[in-house]
């Protein structure tokens, strides 16, 4: 008797250590989904601010800035 019920009790607390597994795998993969847009989103603001430096490098004082932009190629637009 004293046996079966330690392996009872074995047995259900390895069906609650997988439970508990699940749980925070799926967890995991939620923050994983997360950071992974929040890098992205850091990789385009970073883009966007080495471009604005770049132009504001570029800058050649007594010029209007206007001149400088008329110059530029325009952007490809993008495909759906």
């Amino acid at each position: 008797m004293t046996r079966a019920m330690l392996s009872l009790s074995l047995c259900g607390l390895c069906l609650l250590a997988g439970l508990a597994t699940c749980l925070v795998q799926c967890a995991n993969h939620a923050r994983a989904d997360d950071l992974a847009r929040a890098q992205r989103e850091w990789q385009m603001l970073s883009a966007a601010n080495a471009q604005s430096e770049a132009l504001v490098q570029a800058h050649v004082w007594g010029v209007p800035l206007g001149q400088e932009w008329a110059a530029r190629k325009p952007r490809a637009e993008p495909t759906p």
